[in-house]
């Protein structure tokens, strides 16, 4: 095990690893792109599920922008059915008269 840090002639250090710190160098360097590949994959389903729910939030917000047709027509289809309803009781009274 050894770690050295040589003269070259030209005035710089040459860092210099024995063959057990290469390993251990080896190791953590595949532990790191390990790492980032999983980040990496980790913000893409992140990114596609942020996607999905975009998607899903336009399309409630589009169906959301007809609640108040909708809810017009309900108070329309309400007062017509008041409006039968009255015309049948006339009808049974009428009928009763007889």
């Amino acid at each position: 095990m050894t770690v050295d840090l040589e003269p070259k002639g030209d005035g710089r250090s040459h860092f210099v690893l024995g063959p057990v710190e290469k390993w251990v160098a080896g190791a953590i360097a595949a532990a790191c792109i390990a790492l980032a590949y999983w980040l990496v994959s980790s913000v893409q389903t992140l990114v596609t599920q942020a996607a999905v729910t975009n998607t899903r939030l336009s399309d409630l917000s589009q169906q959301l922008t007809d609640v108040p047709e909708l809810r017009r027509q309900v108070v329309e289809l309400k007062v017509r059915v008041d409006k039968h309803d009255a015309e049948i009781s006339e009808l049974r009274t009428t009928r009763n008269l007889k």
